[in-house]
């Protein structure tokens, strides 16, 4: 499979465009509502987009690597945001 160019061949830039958008959609609607737990979530969330555009759009055949990485990055983003999460 070859690898998906979305801006630059190493998907950086769509990397920042989506957590850019990602993070002031989250802001805007912690603002609004006086809500402090979605800005939480936005940040937790970046991490499975941001890994899952990264392996779907990356350089591999989806060798064992790949997936694994990916199984890790979800699981850094997903502890911290979770202990956020469970904060009172």
């Amino acid at each position: 499979m070859s690898p998906h160019t979305i801006i630059d061949p190493y998907n950086l830039t769509i990397s920042l465009l989506i957590t850019l958008a990602w993070q002031l959609v989250g802001f805007a609607i912690a603002w609004t509502l006086q809500f402090d737990k979605i800005t939480d979530f936005t940040g937790g969330s970046n991490f499975f987009i941001l890994a899952l555009i990264t392996l779907l759009t990356g350089n591999s055949e989806l060798q064992s690597l790949s997936p694994v990485s990916t199984a890790f990055a979800e699981g850094g983003g997903g502890r911290p945001a979770g202990a956020l999460q469970n904060d009172c």
